[in-house]
This record gives structure tokens, sequence and C-alpha cells, in this order.
């Protein structure tokens, strides 16, 4: 976030991306492992630690939301609107958007549409990727819009959601 709030930049690292591991709470020094693993080697905290050697940038607060998380927060807000340049369709994930288009994702569809990487472009995590991008941008549109954060039932929902389904840093 700039220093004067007018505009934020976000990364994306792909959970597979291997890379040298510093030392976390359940295991020494290691080089050459996948990001995702980062969590099962110490939560949290040992992710950010990966990251900030990755990187080089301070990560002062972070958080993760869960799968369910994904699902409570859509609920919360009504969907969120992506548009999607042509048939979608994961037999894996359960995403089946059959043609091109602007289709609002709840629940569990929600959740489906990030999770894929089978149905959009070519099977790897860079696609997913993608789309966790196009979902995320319509998200912030959609709490930036008139109406939505002036909702109190829609605030209390996200709310519920996000304090029940996400974990944040304490330092």
């Amino acid at each position: 976030v700039s220093a004067d709030h007018t505009f934020a930049t976000a990364v994306s690292f792909p959970r597979d991306m291997v890379v040298p591991h510093p030392k976390c709470s359940k295991g020494g020094t290691a080089a050459g492992l996948p990001i995702n693993t980062a969590l099962s080697y110490g939560g949290l905290p040992c992710v950010v630690t990966v990251i900030e050697a990755l990187t080089g940038v301070d990560i002062q607060f972070a958080g993760l939301i869960t799968f369910d998380g994904v699902i409570n927060m859509s609920d919360a807000v009504g969907g969120v609107p992506v548009c999607v340049k042509g048939p979608m369709i994961d037999n894996y994930s359960g995403i089946n958007l059959p043609a091109a288009g602007t289709y609002n994702l709840l629940g569990v569809d929600a959740l489906a549409f990030l999770r894929s990487r089978h149905g959009v472009g070519d099977g790897s995590d860079l696609g997913r990727i993608s789309s966790q991008q196009v979902y995320l941008s319509s998200l912030v549109r959609k709490l930036e819009s008139a109406g939505t954060l002036s909702n109190p039932l829609t605030v209390y929902k996200l709310a519920s959601a996000a304090t029940s389904s996400m974990q944040l840093s304490s330092s």
C-alpha cells in the first residue's frame, strides 16, 4: 500500500514455486521446496518468513483464509461477478461455466473457480493465478461499489465470515 494510501499493489507467488526455505519452527533450513510446504513447517509465520527471504520485503501483517472462508465471504457479499472469455469446465474443481460471459459466483462455485487449473490456460498454476486475480479484483470492485459497504447486514455478514474463516498474524 502506498504511503499516501492512493493505491496498492498485489503480487502473486505460485504455491508450487521452488524456493529456499529459512528455518521455521518444525523444520531446519532447506533448499528447493515449494512455497506451500512452508505452511506445514510452521504455519502462517513460516510462510511469511519464506516470502520475506525471497523478496527482501518486510511483511508486517498477514492473513490466511480457508476454503470455507472463500465460500462464506462470497455468499456474504451476494456473489462475485467474473467474466470468462470462453467455457471454463473443470471436473476436478467442479466449475462449470459453459460459455463466455459474466457469472455471479457464490459459495462452492466461487471456490471451484479459484481452485480450477484444468479448466483454464495450460492446466498449470499460472492459469489459476490469473483466475484468482480476476476474482479478487472483482471482489474489491464489489466492496467499493455503492451500497455494498453501506448496507449494515452485508457488512455484518462479511465481518462474520472473515472473523470465522481467517487466521491473522499477531505481529
